[in-house]
């Protein structure tokens, strides 16, 4: 406030003191008089005066001295200081200004105006004061946020200073230039950031890239660089931000690595084998050659780790895990055939490990390495105080006289595997064909299918959605049954796969989807609580070319709410179809649908490609939520999309939960939403007991 500001001021002569204070007090203001420079000094340092007046002529220390000393000090940088001087006294003036004083004012003093003269130069400083409070803010901000602001015209390159930090540069004219800039960054980024910058000068468009940044002595850094045209009378510069991402993009990286590897082995899991099966066997394909899938299993190491403990386990699967990869490895054959960088050996589960040949010559050459995997493992492990002997068991598939594709040939390893253990163990077998039963009884499920929408025997159940915390249902889940007359009530993973093979997931998915805008709307008209209706969406949906259109004649024909109805895709859907469904998406997000990522973790996402997806929502797959509490991998899994999730400023909600441990780890992480028969099993919607409005 300007009213009641602290003056303090010099001047030796008692009557010129009396006719400032009196002057000062009569505009409002508190006053502090000193006799002299050095009284007035240490009144300097005992109180804090909102703006010092001092006479350029005193007896022991002058106007000018005592300026340049207050000047000097940490407190007296920004404080106003008001010089007194001769009318006339141009040289006392220039003297002034360069010592630091802020306003002078010329004797003899106009009484009347000495009051609105103090006051302007307190209002300027408290408006400086908060510039300068709000710079440092946005300082302190940009470097917590890890932001750099930045404007390039014509070449020359303005940076703040948490951008220099960003860049670890020290002097700012070191990046002032374009060019500067450049020389920053990667040698295999450094034209790609040129030529973006150029087009978007040229083009007069928004610019928005990540790139590297890697200097002696200091890890790698990514950099996101944002701006937008700034357009003056004379040239068309840019305006924009830079971030470090680095942080982002470990994360990034770990959540990757978490998806597709094993952690406890540092083997590819389960996914990443399949990706790679499914690249052997298209190449495969193309030139007419063979590739084996080999499936390893310990024989009774159930019964070593409970003997011997589940650490001692632990530390033998690591010892199995390194063995084989050793010998697939260390296979001429695979030598020749494999990237040495990609390992095909992986785990699947427990104690089950599986080996991709690609390329195989013949059945004999996998017998071969089965043989060597058989041989090496049966050498004694040492494992702290324990010498411990196993033997294994291998199963072998080949492509593709034993399967042609993914889930066939490792179905039928494992069947060939099965037989090698049922035989004793420590040995191989090849899969031999046999009349498969369960073909048949596919064929007859895709009839009876055909007939089950006519005949209405499809209905819709609801598994309810809860605030983690209270137990309040937030939203429910429309999962599809089939209630068969001959076949009874059939669970979803018997007859959706089939749908989705035959294509009739389209028909079906278009029913799912009006019924439960239709349940939703009854739901309301009823004065129910109003929750999230989720609805799953089919990759072959999307192909088709009227998708959105017939979308938007359901949610007109039952009237329901979209802002009420969340989308759920699958991460594999959008990794595999592009920009065509990313395009659907931001239709569907304008007209006010919420679109959720399910099976969140088992695809291959990145960060910089969720960040320009129009989604609202991460669904955590319940492959990670099973051991969430008791198993590392799982939980931070877990952990990471959570906080994925959360630096993306989107929900995030996990699936199949079970059981209390399970709720508590996930709440513990912050995530609130649940979803699983801890609260509830899936139930037609009449037994969905919602509360009303």
């Amino acid at each position: 406030m300007i009213n009641g500001a602290k003056i303090l001021f010099a001047d030796d002569d008692v009557g010129m003191r009396l006719l400032i204070r009196e002057s000062l007090e009569r505009s409002g203001f508190q006053v502090l008089e000193a006799e002299n420079g050095e009284q007035l000094l240490d009144l300097f340092e005992l109180q804090n005066p909102d703006l010092i007046m001092l006479d350029v002529m005193m007896p022991d220390i002058d106007g000018f001295t005592l300026c340049k000393q207050i000047r000097e000090s940490e407190k007296g940088q920004a404080v106003p200081i008001l010089l007194a001087t001769g009318c006339d006294d141009l040289d006392s003036i220039d003297e002034a200004y360069k010592v630091g004083a802020t306003d002078f004012i010329a004797k003899p003093i106009n009484w009347g105006l000495l009051g609105y003269r103090v006051k302007y130069l307190i209002r300027s400083s408290f408006f400086q004061k908060e510039l300068v409070d709000n710079q440092n803010k946005l300082e302190y901000a940009q470097k917590i946020a890890k932001v750099g602001s930045w404007e390039l015209q014509g070449g020359q390159l303005e940076c703040s200073k948490q951008t220099l930090e960003i860049f670890s540069i020290q002097e700012k004219k070191r990046l002032s230039k374009l060019q500067h800039l450049i020389d920053q960054v990667h040698i295999d980024d450094s034209e790609n950031l040129l030529r973006h910058i150029n087009e978007s000068l040229d083009e007069n468009k928004e610019i928005k890239i990540e790139f590297r940044v890697e200097k002696e002595g200091e890890e790698e850094k990514f950099i996101l660089c944002h701006g937008e045209p700034k357009v003056d009378e004379k040239s068309i510069g840019l305006t924009g931000i830079f971030q470090d991402i680095t942080e982002q993009k470990k994360q990034e990286e770990r959540i990757i690595f978490l998806a597709y590897h094993d952690l406890l082995t540092g083997l590819a899991n389960s996914r990443l084998f399949k990706d790679r099966l499914q690249g052997a066997i298209s190449f495969a394909e193309r030139h007419k050659l063979n590739v084996a899938v080999l499936s390893v299993n310990i024989d009774r190491f159930k019964r070593i780790n409970d003997t011997l403990g589940n650490d001692v386990g632990d530390e033998l699967l690591k010892i199995v895990a390194t063995r084989v990869d050793e010998v697939i490895r260390g296979s001429d054959f695979v030598a020749r055939k494999t990237n040495a960088e990609e390992s095909s050996v992986s785990r699947f589960s427990g104690d089950d490990f599986t080996v991709m040949l690609s390329q195989v010559p013949n059945s004999d050459v996998a017998g071969k390495v089965a043989s060597r995997v058989i041989q090496k493992l049966s050498e004694p492990c040492y494992i702290d105080d324990h010498e411990v002997f196993i033997t294994a068991s291998t199963g072998i598939s080949i492509f593709p006289d034993d399967g042609l594709d993914v889930e066939t040939l490792v179905r039928n390893s494992n069947s060939a595997l099965e037989h090698a253990k049922q035989l004793g163990g420590n040995r191989f077998s090849y899969y031999e064909e046999k009349m498969n039963s369960s073909s048949i009884e596919r064929l007859h499920i895709e009839n009876d299918l055909r007939k089950a929408l006519a005949l209405n025997e499809f209905v819709l159940f609801y598994q309810p959605q809860v605030d983690g915390h209270t137990g309040d249902i937030i939203g429910a889940e429309a999962l599809m049954r089939w209630d068969s007359a001959e076949r009874g009530m059939v669970a979803p993973f018997h007859f959706i796969p089939v749908l989705e093979e035959t294509g009739m997931i389209i028909e079906v998915g278009e029913w799912v989807l009006r019924t439960a805008c239709a349940q939703q709307k009854k739901w309301a008209e009823q004065g129910k609580k109003l929750i999230d209706v989720s609805v799953n969406l089919s990759a072959k949906q999307f192909a088709q070319d009227n998708f959105v259109d017939l979308v938007k004649q359901i949610i007109s024909d039952t009237n329901a709410n979209p802002e009420r109805i969340v989308l759920e895709i699958t991460e594999s859907l959008l990794l595999d179809s592009g920009g065509d469904v990313v395009s659907q998406l931001q239709q569907f997000r304008d007209m006010g649908f919420c679109i959720s990522i399910d099976d969140f973790g088992t695809g291959y996402s990145s960060l910089s490609y969720l960040r320009n997806l129009p989604i609202n929502e991460l669904k955590i797959d319940r492959s990670f939520v099973k051991d969430i509490a008791t198993d590392l991998d799982d939980g931070t899994i877990a952990k990471t999309i959570i906080a994925l999730a959360k630096n993306l400023q989107l929900n995030v909600i996990a699936e199949g939960v079970e059981d209390q441990p399970q709720l508590e780890f996930l709440l513990s992480q912050g995530c609130d939403r649940i979803q699983g028969y801890y609260f509830g099993k899936p139930v037609p919607a009449e037994e969905l007991l919602l509360p009303d409005a």
